[in-house]
Parts: C-alpha cells; structure tokens; sequence
C-alpha cells in the first residue's frame, strides 16, 4: 500500500550541521538548539560587520569577536544536555568560563501544546548561553533580553512532507533561515522518537553548490513496505542549469518500525 502525502508549506514570522541524533519525542526543537549552537558565528557576524544596526557597544563588539574567534574551540568541547523539567529565572544552568557544557530545560523549547518555540527564541537562548562563558560581568537574565531582541527578526521558511502508516510518523523538514541579509539552510528526517540531520549527506549528494543554493519542490512520500519508505523531491539551482534532477532520500527501518540510522540513502538521479 502507498502513501502520496502533499508538500506543507508554511512561513513562521520569526527568524544541521548536527551530525547526532536528538533523542526525547521527536527532538526537534534540540536538534535546532545543536544547529544554532554549531552555527552560532554565521548568526552573529552580520552585527559585527554593521554593530550600529544591532545597536552595540564597543564593549559588546569586542565580546561578540571573542565569542566568534572561540567557536571553533567551544564547539568542540562544550555538551550539551537537556532535561525535562523548568527553572524559574533561567532556561539553562552553565558555568561562566569558556567550554563549560550547558543544560537546557526543554519546557523552554516547546510550547505548552509541544510545538517548538519560534527559532528566535531557541536562537537567543543558545546565544545567552554561549556569549556567558565569554561575558563573565553581565547579568544572565539581561543577556537573555537582550538575545530576545537581537534576533527578534529571524525568519525561517520550513517545507514538511510527512507519512503516517499504521500510526506511526515519518518526516522530512527542510528549512532555510534568513537574518541581518544572511541565508543559511539545513534538511532533516525524523521517525516517532527521533530526529536526525541529513546535511552530511544531502551536501555529499549535491552536484554542485550547497544546500542553502537549492530548492526542492514537489515533495513526495512513499511507504515501501515495513521495511522502508522513500521520499522525493525535485529540486533545481542557479548553479545548475543544463542538467534535471530527483531527490531520492531511501530510508530503511528495523523491526520496531523505527528508521535504521544507518541505513538512509541520499541520490540526486537525472530526471529525463
């Protein structure tokens, strides 16, 4: 029996590459706090290149900078984790000094319905976080607000194709964000209990450019049998203009029904 499911498409007014599987419903909320937290400096170089526009100090330009030459570094070693439960005064509890890991409330990445808090929210709460183990002075709450109105103006425009065979859910999300004039995109796939980020092998599979350069449209489910489901799209770029494309994403799963992390197959095939 198969599944032809209609692309959703939809625009939040607000503004991967996490290569690990966020565990906890579905996780999608904290895979977007991974990719934020690995991406951090392409958020935050637009107020450097224009800090009058964000409104900075020179105290604030010169701990943004330090912040920024020592991703690489906290990306590194900084774990993050998440727990259930709340914290009155503050989402996350970390200890002010460079690499410090960071635990996240997940009451404050999702909604009382369990829809995920815009991305600026999730942006501005990775920001907090990382710009204290640099900022050793300034008050936490007031680095929050301040993160809130910073990336007030985040936008994101996500595509989702999605099946449900025998209750079960299987999605595909594709996302591109836009902030301060800078264009960033990721892909991910999730099953009923978790999600993952198919960056690595989406931008593997491209013919040329990277992900952010292409649009895939026309977005397709099929439920295989038990064992597998598929997913299509076609997609099209400025850097390719001579050449027709599908997106073949092959996705096997175990006995439980749940996908086979290691076993997700990503092609772009000539469509004739």
């Amino acid at each position: 029996m198969k599944f032809l499911i209609a692309s959703l498409i939809f625009f939040v007014p607000e503004f991967v590459f996490a290569q690990s599987i966020v565990k906890n419903g579905g996780g999608l909320a904290e895979m977007e706090f991974i990719y934020y937290h690995q991406n951090l400096p392409a958020y935050i170089r637009p107020c450097l290149i224009r800090p009058t526009d964000c409104g900075l100090s020179e105290r604030e330009v010169s701990i943004w900078r330090d912040l920024t030459e020592r991703h690489d570094e906290e990306v590194q070693s900084v774990q993050i984790d998440f727990v259930h439960g709340d914290k009155a005064d503050l989402p996350f509890v970390t200890s002010r000094r460079l690499g410090a890991n960071v635990t996240v409330f997940t009451s404050a990445l999702y909604q009382v319905n369990g829809e995920v808090r815009p991305p600026s929210e999730i942006l501005a709460i990775v920001f907090a976080a990382r710009l204290s183990h640099v900022d050793h002075t300034s008050d936490l709450q007031g680095l929050l607000a301040q993160a809130r109105r910073w990336f007030k103006n985040l936008s994101v425009l996500k595509t989702s194709i999605q099946l449900y065979p025998a209750n079960a859910l299987y999605a595909v999300h594709h996302y591109v964000y836009e902030y301060q004039g800078s264009r960033l995109a990721t892909m991910a796939v999730e099953d009923s209990s978790a999600s993952k980020s198919l960056d690595e092998l989406v931008t593997n599979a491209l013919p040329c450019g990277t992900i952010v350069d292409w649009k895939f449209e026309g977005w397709k489910g099929n439920w295989i049998d038990e064992s597998e489901i598929s997913f299509q799209a076609e997609p099209s770029a400025a850097c390719n203009t001579e050449s027709r494309y599908l997106l073949f994403i092959h996705i096997k799963l175990d006995r439980q029904g749940s996908i086979d992390w290691s076993q997700i197959e990503v092609a772009f095939k000539p469509n004739f």
